[in-house]
């Protein structure tokens, strides 16, 4: 006969990480382990069960014959752990002859923002690099959604970086898991603490990401055949999530004067091939396409921006934002770590915001970003 038996957690106010340096490598040397090895806690940021079971989207089973330690999960945003924990149910013996065993390693995620480019970066990170902590081969693990979002286009490129990706409508919860992982939730990434001097295995991944399509990024440069790339944004609304996310009104950040811009810029890179992306447009293999061979990118700020992971060692980026948004360190804390030049400008005078969230960006504005960026390039020129 199985006995199920529901754990009882205790909760406490989440810790917000201040470390100037990602404390992943402690939480491996000082693990919290409980039921016999079949659960364990990492940093209180992740779990790994073995021969664990899925019972359903938010409850899950381990074999235990003991108690789990009082525990709680460090995140200040919304996230599924401490509800998959208060639901987790010791069991005597699930371990039917009748249920199918799955051996290849398996994360569980309850994925927070699916259509966002930025926050789904900090998903894909998180499983390479638990992957490699747990000396897992990231392209062999698979990954459960135990969420009901909408197809996203940023499906595809989970099932090009790992390996079997099942759906919540899919799930077989007659499996026995021999590895089962609660993963960092997407907010908690090292991607998303900017106060990190450095982030552990981050160019390995952006080889990792690129190889997975079968690209190699732009290795050198002539500055008399640069690359310049324009993203530019515009009112989509081909995404369910966005529809319910934003009421349907106008996409924010976006440029007023676009040819304008493209004119300055090619005053400055006159020898340039000065090309415009819509991001949301193209498969993620055109985007990297793009992007991997750019020395230059411009752009407003939004989740297009994440590519500057992608950009060759030497590219330089420069970010706009309105007067109306703050000027957030993400892609420029990136840029950093790469040890690649940023340049940002904040809009400040208010005759430069029109209706339905459109942007001017002063011609001399963008000649002068252009300029710096050129001549940092090519100093000796």
């Amino acid at each position: 006969m199985t006995v199920y038996i529901v754990i009882a957690v205790f909760k406490s106010a989440p810790t917000l990480r201040q470390e100037k340096e990602y404390p992943a490598l402690e939480w491996f040397r000082a693990p919290t382990v409980a039921c016999g090895g079949n659960w364990t806690g990492f940093g209180n940021e992740m779990v790994v069960l073995k021969n664990a079971r899925i019972l359903n989207t938010s409850a899950f089973a381990v074999p235990c014959t003991g108690e789990i330690p009082k525990y709680h999960f460090r995140y200040s945003e919304e996230g599924p752990l401490d509800e998959w924990l208060a639901n987790l149910i010791r069991v005597d013996s699930h371990l039917s002859k009748q249920l199918r065993r799955q051996l290849t390693p398996t994360f569980v995620i309850q994925r927070i923002e699916a259509f966002n480019l930025y926050h789904t970066l900090c998903e894909w990170f998180n499983v390479y690099m638990v992957s490699k902590l747990l000396h897992l081969d990231a392209s062999k693990v698979d990954i459960v959604f135990l969420d009901h979002r909408p197809k996203s286009p940023l499906d595809e490129t989970w099932q090009v970086l790992f390996g079997t990706v099942y759906f919540v409508d899919k799930i077989d919860f007659n499996i026995v898991y021999n590895t089962l992982i609660w993963n960092i939730i997407g907010s908690n990434s090292p991607l998303n603490f900017h106060n990190l001097q450095s982030v552990p295995f981050l160019e390995e991944f952006r080889a990792y990401f690129l190889t997975s399509f079968g690209l190699q990024s732009k290795s050198a440069f002539d500055c008399n055949r640069l690359n310049v790339t324009i993203i530019l944004r515009r009112d989509y609304m081909t995404l369910l999530e966005r529809k319910e996310n934003f009421n349907g009104g106008p996409v924010h950040r976006k440029i007023q004067n676009e040819e304008d811009m493209v004119t300055s810029v090619q005053k400055v890179f006159t020898a340039a091939r000065v090309a415009t992306v819509f991001l949301e447009r193209l498969t993620m293999a055109e985007q990297l396409g793009v992007i991997t061979q750019t020395d230059v990118l411009l752009g407003m700020h939004g989740a297009g921006m994440t590519h500057v992971l992608f950009l060759p060692k030497h590219a330089v980026t420069i970010e706009f934002f309105p007067s109306y948004w703050g000027v957030l360190r993400n892609f420029k804390t990136i840029a950093n770590w790469r040890g690649m030049k940023y340049f940002g400008w904040k809009n400040k005078d208010e005759h430069n915001e029109y209706e339905d969230f459109y942007t001017r960006i002063p011609p001399e504005i963008v000649e002068k970003y252009s300029t710096a960026a050129y001549r940092h390039l090519c100093k000796s020129s």
